[in-house]
């Protein structure tokens, strides 16, 4: 029988007691979630999840741990979109230690600066975890239409760029040689006696710059191409890659070195009222690609063709 109660402060206490088990689970529901945020604040309710396990004026993030593990017991908690649970399962002799040390983490959180700077990288890892899953399950579903997908939005985009860069590098070498040209010219002139001293060291200087600088760009294209080429048709690779979990369940070294290139973050730009960063997670292989948003669309187009369906009934 579920038992509820509210004390004089508002604060709600809902009981149910099993007589066959002997176990206790005690929780504290917070009515504040994601659906609460602000684009100022969004992420704060998990991360500040996240920021109650690492210590208090009590106890270190390690002696929560361990005095929990000394009895056997379990604790955890999770955002959702409308409230944030904290909550330990114990024996019910160990109800005392659960109830001590889950209101110590809830009421005297030191909320340290250096565990801040943390536990950011571990939100961002969460954020690559996540995406990375998106990855693979849309890969896994949607295999043919994320081909198409990711043609469109980076096959197309590099080779276009790719096309540019090949035509920038013939104009290139053709001025070099045009140069050759021209300073070969400015030798014989004068030679000839066409051209004075003075005004051939002038011309030759500027040409001879301007050959030795297009000269470097050359190679720094041709280099640049050379990747460029090895990266087209690469989007098998990225796909053979995905194929090979079914399910990544933490974020090593081997994992990021498989799929990822670069995590961008963008600057804090202070002149906006909203001071918000953008975090872009740049793939192995195809670069970037919004599987969330790749997600969103699929769902709604599959709620858009049940609505016309339901219509022409």
């Amino acid at each position: 029988m579920i038992k509820s109660h509210t004390l004089g402060n508002g604060l709600r206490i809902v009981m149910e007691e099993l007589p066959f088990v002997r176990s206790v689970s005690f929780g504290i529901w917070v009515l504040n979630g994601s659906r609460n945020e602000t684009a100022e604040t969004n992420g704060m309710s998990h991360f500040i999840e996240h920021m109650l396990f690492k210590g208090t004026h009590r106890r270190s993030a390690m002696e929560i741990a361990d005095t929990m593990d000394a009895v056997g017991g379990q604790m955890n908690a999770y955002t959702s979109k409308e409230y944030t649970c904290y909550y330990t399962r114990t024996l019910d002799t160990h109800f005392d230690v659960a109830l001590d040390v889950l209101t110590d983490m809830f009421f005297n959180s030191k909320l340290d600066e250096a565990e801040l700077q943390k536990e950011r990288n571990v939100i961002l890892e969460e954020i690559v975890l996540r995406n990375l899953r998106e990855a693979i399950k849309y890969i896994k579903s949607y295999e043919d239409d994320f081909i198409r997908e990711a043609a469109d939005v980076s096959v197309q985009k590099r080779d276009k760029e790719l096309a540019a860069k090949k035509k920038a590098l013939t104009e290139a070498e053709k001025r070099i040689t045009e140069l050759d040209l021209i300073v070969k010219r400015l030798y014989e002139d004068n030679f000839n006696g066409k051209l004075t001293d003075e005004r051939f060291i002038k011309l030759s200087r500027e040409y001879e710059l301007e050959q030795s600088n297009l000269t470097n760009t050359a190679e720094t294209m041709r280099q640049d191409l050379k990747q460029q080429e090895q990266k087209k048709g690469n989007l098998n690779n990225f796909i053979a890659a995905t194929k090979k979990y079914t399910d990544i369940q933490a974020l090593d070294a081997t994992v990021l070195r498989e799929f990822i290139d670069r995590i961008e973050i963008s600057a804090t730009e202070k002149w906006k009222k909203k001071a918000e960063r953008k975090i872009h997670i740049v793939y192995n292989f195809i670069g970037a690609f919004d599987f969330a948003e790749a997600v969103k669309q699929r769902r709604d187009m599959a709620i858009n063709t049940e609505q016309i369906q339901q219509k022409t009934a």
